[in-house]
Protein backbone atom coordinates (compact mmCIF):
# COMPACT_ATOMS: atom_id res chain seq x y z
CA UNK A 1 0.00 0.00 0.00
CA UNK A 2 3.00 2.55 0.85
CA UNK A 3 4.34 1.52 -2.47
CA UNK A 4 1.03 2.42 -4.06
CA UNK A 5 0.64 5.53 -2.51
CA UNK A 6 4.06 7.03 -3.45
CA UNK A 7 3.26 6.19 -6.82
CA UNK A 8 0.06 8.28 -6.70
CA UNK A 9 1.61 11.14 -5.43
CA UNK A 10 4.76 11.24 -7.62
CA UNK A 11 2.22 11.24 -10.76
CA UNK A 12 0.47 13.78 -9.55
CA UNK A 13 3.24 15.80 -8.67
CA UNK A 14 4.65 15.38 -12.81
CA UNK A 15 0.94 16.13 -13.95
CA UNK A 16 1.15 19.10 -11.69
CA UNK A 17 -3.21 18.69 -11.09
CA UNK A 18 -4.45 19.99 -7.50
CA UNK A 19 -7.29 17.66 -9.20
CA UNK A 20 -5.06 14.19 -8.92
CA UNK A 21 -3.86 14.93 -5.04
CA UNK A 22 -7.93 15.44 -4.11
CA UNK A 23 -8.19 12.12 -5.77
CA UNK A 24 -5.78 10.40 -4.42
CA UNK A 25 -6.90 11.77 -0.86
CA UNK A 26 -10.02 10.61 -1.11
CA UNK A 27 -9.17 7.24 -2.31
CA UNK A 28 -6.48 6.95 0.69
CA UNK A 29 -9.67 7.34 2.82
CA UNK A 30 -11.48 4.88 1.56
CA UNK A 31 -8.77 2.67 2.22
CA UNK A 32 -8.40 3.63 5.50
CA UNK A 33 -11.79 3.23 6.24
CA UNK A 34 -12.40 -0.17 4.87
CA UNK A 35 -8.99 -1.33 6.27
CA UNK A 36 -10.81 -0.04 9.90
CA UNK A 37 -14.15 -1.48 8.72
CA UNK A 38 -12.26 -5.37 8.36
CA UNK A 39 -10.26 -4.35 11.53
CA UNK A 40 -13.26 -4.27 13.60
CA UNK A 41 -15.36 -7.21 11.84
CA UNK A 42 -12.13 -9.45 12.62
CA UNK A 43 -12.47 -8.31 16.62
CA UNK A 44 -16.01 -9.22 16.85
CA UNK A 45 -15.13 -12.33 15.25
CA UNK A 46 -12.21 -13.18 17.78
CA UNK A 47 -14.43 -11.95 20.42
CA UNK A 48 -17.72 -14.30 19.58
CA UNK A 49 -14.94 -17.50 19.02
CA UNK A 50 -13.19 -16.41 22.43
CA UNK A 51 -16.62 -17.82 23.72
CA UNK A 52 -16.79 -20.59 21.65
CA UNK A 53 -13.50 -22.09 21.63
CA UNK A 54 -11.02 -21.47 24.45
CA UNK A 55 -7.19 -21.41 24.20
CA UNK A 56 -5.52 -24.77 23.92
CA UNK A 57 -4.00 -25.14 27.94
CA UNK A 58 -1.01 -26.48 27.70
CA UNK A 59 -0.94 -28.23 31.14
CA UNK A 60 -4.43 -29.74 30.41
CA UNK A 61 -3.52 -31.19 27.18
CA UNK A 62 -0.21 -33.12 27.49
CA UNK A 63 1.11 -32.63 31.31
CA UNK A 64 -2.35 -32.89 33.77
CA UNK A 65 -4.92 -35.33 33.32
CA UNK A 66 -7.62 -34.94 30.35
CA UNK A 67 -11.10 -36.78 31.56
CA UNK A 68 -11.79 -37.12 27.67
CA UNK A 69 -8.34 -38.77 27.19
CA UNK A 70 -8.17 -41.22 30.10
CA UNK A 71 -10.93 -42.60 28.60
CA UNK A 72 -9.50 -43.46 25.17
CA UNK A 73 -12.60 -41.62 23.82
CA UNK A 74 -11.93 -39.40 20.24
CA UNK A 75 -14.03 -36.79 19.47
CA UNK A 76 -14.71 -35.75 15.52
CA UNK A 77 -11.87 -33.56 13.69
CA UNK A 78 -13.38 -30.32 12.47
CA UNK A 79 -10.78 -29.58 10.38
CA UNK A 80 -11.50 -26.14 9.80
CA UNK A 81 -9.33 -24.05 7.73
CA UNK A 82 -8.59 -20.06 8.31
CA UNK A 83 -11.50 -17.35 8.16
CA UNK A 84 -11.73 -15.60 5.29
CA UNK A 85 -11.92 -12.43 7.69
CA UNK A 86 -7.84 -13.61 9.11
CA UNK A 87 -6.94 -14.30 5.55
CA UNK A 88 -7.84 -11.08 4.31
CA UNK A 89 -6.31 -8.89 7.06
CA UNK A 90 -3.00 -10.86 6.59
CA UNK A 91 -3.13 -10.40 2.50
CA UNK A 92 -4.23 -6.23 3.11
CA UNK A 93 -1.45 -5.79 5.52
CA UNK A 94 1.37 -7.44 2.95
CA UNK A 95 2.69 -5.18 0.27
CA UNK A 96 2.66 -6.76 -2.98
CA UNK A 97 6.09 -8.55 -4.21
CA UNK A 98 7.26 -11.19 -6.59
CA UNK A 99 7.51 -14.44 -4.77
CA UNK A 100 11.44 -15.75 -5.53
CA UNK A 101 12.62 -19.19 -4.70
CA UNK A 102 14.97 -19.24 -1.53
CA UNK A 103 18.59 -20.38 -1.94
CA UNK A 104 19.05 -24.16 -0.61
CA UNK A 105 20.39 -23.77 2.82
CA UNK A 106 23.49 -24.44 3.98
CA UNK A 107 23.49 -24.08 8.03
CA UNK A 108 21.01 -25.30 10.49
CA UNK A 109 19.95 -21.62 10.83
CA UNK A 110 19.31 -20.88 7.39
CA UNK A 111 17.24 -23.71 7.16
CA UNK A 112 15.42 -23.07 10.41
CA UNK A 113 14.73 -19.71 8.16
CA UNK A 114 13.70 -21.08 4.83
CA UNK A 115 11.43 -23.99 6.41
CA UNK A 116 9.25 -21.29 8.72
CA UNK A 117 8.99 -19.30 5.78
CA UNK A 118 7.69 -21.83 4.06
CA UNK A 119 5.23 -23.06 6.59
CA UNK A 120 3.94 -19.35 7.16
CA UNK A 121 3.51 -19.38 3.14
CA UNK A 122 1.55 -22.53 3.60
CA UNK A 123 -0.36 -21.40 6.89
CA UNK A 124 -1.88 -17.78 4.64
CA UNK A 125 -3.28 -20.30 1.50
CA UNK A 126 -5.46 -22.09 4.32
CA UNK A 127 -2.73 -25.09 5.41
CA UNK A 128 -3.47 -25.02 9.00
CA UNK A 129 -1.55 -29.02 9.31
CA UNK A 130 1.86 -29.30 7.68
CA UNK A 131 4.38 -32.42 8.20
CA UNK A 132 8.44 -30.86 7.19
CA UNK A 133 10.97 -33.07 7.17
CA UNK A 134 15.01 -31.67 8.56
CA UNK A 135 18.13 -32.67 6.97
CA UNK A 136 19.50 -33.59 10.70
CA UNK A 137 22.93 -34.79 9.54
CA UNK A 138 24.50 -31.51 9.94
CA UNK A 139 23.35 -31.64 13.58
CA UNK A 140 23.41 -35.55 14.87
CA UNK A 141 26.91 -36.38 13.10
CA UNK A 142 27.61 -39.25 15.80
CA UNK A 143 27.01 -42.53 13.89
CA UNK A 144 27.62 -44.36 17.12
CA UNK A 145 24.86 -43.25 18.21
CA UNK A 146 21.81 -43.58 16.07
CA UNK A 147 18.96 -43.66 18.20
CA UNK A 148 15.79 -41.67 18.34
CA UNK A 149 16.95 -40.13 21.62
CA UNK A 150 20.23 -39.06 20.27
CA UNK A 151 18.83 -37.64 17.73
CA UNK A 152 16.04 -35.64 19.49
CA UNK A 153 18.69 -34.23 21.61
CA UNK A 154 20.94 -33.29 19.19
CA UNK A 155 18.26 -31.46 17.01
CA UNK A 156 16.04 -30.00 19.21
CA UNK A 157 17.84 -26.60 19.29
CA UNK A 158 17.25 -26.63 15.94
CA UNK A 159 13.40 -26.67 15.93
CA UNK A 160 13.35 -24.86 18.98
CA UNK A 161 14.95 -21.83 16.57
CA UNK A 162 12.45 -22.70 13.82
CA UNK A 163 9.34 -22.74 15.81
CA UNK A 164 10.20 -19.65 17.37
CA UNK A 165 10.58 -17.85 13.76
CA UNK A 166 7.21 -19.10 12.95
CA UNK A 167 4.82 -16.03 12.31
CA UNK A 168 7.72 -14.30 11.32
CA UNK A 169 9.19 -14.15 15.04
CA UNK A 170 6.41 -11.40 16.01
CA UNK A 171 4.35 -11.84 18.85
CA UNK A 172 6.26 -14.48 20.87
CA UNK A 173 5.51 -14.77 24.43
CA UNK A 174 7.22 -18.26 25.27
CA UNK A 175 7.66 -21.56 24.15
CA UNK A 176 7.04 -24.44 25.80
CA UNK A 177 8.26 -27.60 25.31
CA UNK A 178 6.95 -30.97 26.85
CA UNK A 179 8.00 -34.61 26.16
CA UNK A 180 5.42 -36.99 25.01
CA UNK A 181 4.62 -41.21 25.23
CA UNK A 182 6.83 -43.40 27.55
CA UNK A 183 10.19 -43.24 25.53
CA UNK A 184 10.56 -39.82 25.88
CA UNK A 185 11.19 -38.81 22.55
CA UNK A 186 8.12 -37.53 20.69
CA UNK A 187 7.97 -33.78 21.37
CA UNK A 188 5.33 -31.26 21.74
CA UNK A 189 7.37 -27.51 21.09
CA UNK A 190 4.29 -24.97 21.47
CA UNK A 191 5.10 -21.37 20.62
CA UNK A 192 2.43 -19.26 23.03
CA UNK A 193 1.93 -15.47 21.26
CA UNK A 194 0.44 -12.60 22.98
CA UNK A 195 -2.27 -12.77 20.96
CA UNK A 196 -3.74 -16.71 21.78
CA UNK A 197 -4.86 -16.93 17.93
CA UNK A 198 -1.14 -17.14 17.00
CA UNK A 199 -0.55 -20.01 18.89
CA UNK A 200 1.15 -22.66 16.72
CA UNK A 201 2.88 -25.79 17.62
CA UNK A 202 5.18 -28.58 16.24
CA UNK A 203 4.94 -32.05 16.70
CA UNK A 204 8.69 -33.14 16.48
CA UNK A 205 9.67 -36.92 16.09
CA UNK A 206 6.05 -37.99 16.81
CA UNK A 207 6.23 -42.25 17.23
CA UNK A 208 3.20 -44.06 15.86
CA UNK A 209 1.47 -44.66 18.82
CA UNK A 210 2.06 -41.04 19.98
CA UNK A 211 0.53 -39.71 17.07
CA UNK A 212 -3.13 -41.94 17.40
CA UNK A 213 -2.89 -41.52 20.89
CA UNK A 214 -6.36 -40.33 22.22
CA UNK A 215 -4.72 -37.12 23.81
CA UNK A 216 -3.04 -36.11 21.17
CA UNK A 217 -5.69 -36.49 18.51
CA UNK A 218 -8.04 -34.73 20.58
CA UNK A 219 -6.34 -31.82 21.26
CA UNK A 220 -5.21 -31.27 17.80
CA UNK A 221 -9.14 -30.81 17.75
CA UNK A 222 -8.72 -27.75 20.35
CA UNK A 223 -6.10 -26.05 18.22
CA UNK A 224 -8.65 -25.43 15.53
CA UNK A 225 -7.23 -23.28 12.98
CA UNK A 226 -4.13 -22.90 14.95
CA UNK A 227 -0.75 -23.67 12.73
CA UNK A 228 0.31 -27.37 13.57
CA UNK A 229 3.11 -28.90 11.80
CA UNK A 230 4.32 -32.25 11.81
CA UNK A 231 8.21 -32.57 11.96
CA UNK A 232 10.63 -35.76 11.10
CA UNK A 233 8.25 -38.59 11.38
CA UNK A 234 10.83 -40.59 9.77
CA UNK A 235 13.62 -40.43 12.59
CA UNK A 236 11.25 -40.89 15.60
CA UNK A 237 11.43 -43.89 17.72
CA UNK A 238 8.56 -45.39 15.89
CA UNK A 239 8.85 -44.03 12.08
CA UNK A 240 6.15 -43.21 9.59
CA UNK A 241 5.95 -41.77 6.46
CA UNK A 242 3.19 -39.12 6.25
CA UNK A 243 1.37 -39.06 2.58
CA UNK A 244 1.89 -42.56 1.89
CA UNK A 245 -1.16 -44.76 2.07
CA UNK A 246 1.11 -47.71 2.29
CA UNK A 247 2.39 -46.91 5.76
CA UNK A 248 -0.89 -47.98 7.48
CA UNK A 249 0.01 -51.50 7.84
CA UNK A 250 2.90 -50.25 10.24
CA UNK A 251 0.16 -48.75 12.40
CA UNK A 252 -2.09 -51.55 14.90
CA UNK A 253 -5.19 -52.62 12.97
CA UNK A 254 -7.08 -50.85 15.65
CA UNK A 255 -5.09 -47.59 14.95
CA UNK A 256 -5.32 -47.47 11.52
CA UNK A 257 -8.60 -45.52 11.28
CA UNK A 258 -7.43 -42.31 13.45
CA UNK A 259 -3.85 -43.04 11.59
CA UNK A 260 -5.49 -42.49 8.01
CA UNK A 261 -7.68 -39.16 9.21
CA UNK A 262 -4.14 -38.16 10.90
CA UNK A 263 -1.80 -38.55 7.40
CA UNK A 264 -4.72 -36.89 5.89
CA UNK A 265 -5.16 -33.80 7.61
CA UNK A 266 -1.06 -33.34 7.56
CA UNK A 267 -0.68 -34.72 4.10
CA UNK A 268 0.67 -31.03 2.83
CA UNK A 269 4.66 -31.06 3.06
CA UNK A 270 5.74 -27.44 3.11
CA UNK A 271 9.63 -28.02 3.56
CA UNK A 272 10.98 -31.43 3.04
CA UNK A 273 14.75 -31.14 2.78
CA UNK A 274 16.51 -34.60 2.89
CA UNK A 275 19.63 -36.54 2.14
CA UNK A 276 20.43 -40.48 1.36
CA UNK A 277 22.28 -42.21 -0.83
CA UNK A 278 21.04 -43.35 -4.11
CA UNK A 279 22.14 -45.14 -7.08
CA UNK A 280 25.49 -44.59 -5.66
CA UNK A 281 24.93 -40.72 -5.98
CA UNK A 282 24.45 -38.58 -3.11
CA UNK A 283 21.38 -37.18 -3.53
CA UNK A 284 19.23 -34.61 -1.87
CA UNK A 285 15.55 -34.23 -2.20
CA UNK A 286 13.79 -30.87 -1.67
CA UNK A 287 10.49 -29.03 -1.42
CA UNK A 288 10.15 -25.20 -0.03
CA UNK A 289 6.48 -25.05 -0.45
CA UNK A 290 4.33 -23.51 -2.91
CA UNK A 291 7.67 -24.20 -5.23
CA UNK A 292 7.93 -28.03 -7.21
CA UNK A 293 9.77 -30.71 -5.73
CA UNK A 294 13.46 -30.90 -6.86
CA UNK A 295 15.97 -33.80 -7.06
CA UNK A 296 19.87 -33.00 -6.92
CA UNK A 297 22.89 -34.89 -6.68
CA UNK A 298 26.71 -33.84 -6.03
CA UNK A 299 28.76 -34.66 -9.12
CA UNK A 300 32.02 -36.24 -9.08
CA UNK A 301 33.17 -32.22 -8.48
CA UNK A 302 31.43 -32.14 -5.45
CA UNK A 303 29.07 -29.55 -7.06
CA UNK A 304 25.40 -30.05 -6.40
CA UNK A 305 23.63 -30.43 -9.39
CA UNK A 306 19.76 -30.57 -10.22
CA UNK A 307 18.52 -33.19 -12.22
CA UNK A 308 15.19 -33.08 -12.06
CA UNK A 309 11.94 -31.54 -10.64
CA UNK A 310 7.70 -32.12 -10.74
CA UNK A 311 4.93 -31.20 -8.68
CA UNK A 312 4.27 -34.09 -6.64
CA UNK A 313 7.36 -35.69 -4.79
CA UNK A 314 9.62 -38.11 -6.48
CA UNK A 315 10.39 -41.40 -5.60
CA UNK A 316 13.76 -43.38 -5.36
CA UNK A 317 12.21 -45.03 -9.06
CA UNK A 318 12.06 -41.62 -10.49
CA UNK A 319 15.08 -40.27 -9.25
CA UNK A 320 17.01 -43.26 -10.41
CA UNK A 321 15.63 -42.66 -14.06
CA UNK A 322 16.98 -38.90 -13.81
CA UNK A 323 20.40 -40.55 -12.40
CA UNK A 324 20.34 -42.22 -15.92
CA UNK A 325 19.21 -39.97 -17.99
CA UNK A 326 21.79 -37.96 -16.05
CA UNK A 327 24.67 -39.86 -16.84
CA UNK A 328 24.29 -40.99 -20.38
CA UNK A 329 23.79 -37.25 -20.77
CA UNK A 330 27.34 -36.50 -19.37
CA UNK A 331 28.80 -40.36 -20.33
CA UNK A 332 29.51 -40.91 -16.50
CA UNK A 333 27.82 -44.66 -16.66
CA UNK A 334 31.01 -45.60 -17.88
CA UNK A 335 32.99 -44.89 -14.60
CA UNK A 336 30.86 -46.64 -12.17
CA UNK A 337 33.99 -47.25 -10.06
CA UNK A 338 34.70 -43.61 -9.30
CA UNK A 339 31.51 -42.93 -8.38
CA UNK A 340 32.03 -45.40 -5.62
CA UNK A 341 35.27 -44.35 -4.67
CA UNK A 342 33.88 -40.87 -4.16
CA UNK A 343 31.26 -42.03 -1.38
CA UNK A 344 33.99 -43.76 0.14
CA UNK A 345 36.26 -40.84 0.53
CA UNK A 346 32.98 -38.31 1.15
CA UNK A 347 31.57 -40.82 3.94
CA UNK A 348 28.59 -39.67 3.82
CA UNK A 349 29.17 -35.78 3.77
CA UNK A 350 27.94 -33.72 1.73
CA UNK A 351 29.16 -30.37 2.38
CA UNK A 352 26.57 -29.36 5.05
CA UNK A 353 27.47 -28.35 8.48
CA UNK A 354 25.86 -26.95 11.68
CA UNK A 355 26.17 -23.12 12.35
Amino acid sequence: MVTRRKGLLLRASNRGTLAALRCHALSSFAVVSRRVAVALVLLCVLLLRGHQEATPAWEAAFVGAVASSSQGQLRRWPARPATDVEQQVVEEDEEDEELVRPAMPKTTEEMSQVASDAIMRAYRDGYTRQTVRMRIDGVAKNTGSNTAEYFLQSTLPMVESMTKKLWYGQELKELKTSAIGLDETSTLLYRASTNPRMDAAVLWMMARDNVVDAKVFNWLQDMGDRLVVLGNTETSSQPFVVGDADELIRFDRKQRDVAAQVIDKFSEKTFYFYKVLVYNWQTIFYRVYPFDWEVWIEDLNYTLVKIGSSKTQPDYVQATKWMEEYEEKTGIKMITMNKIAKNLKDNMDIRYDAD
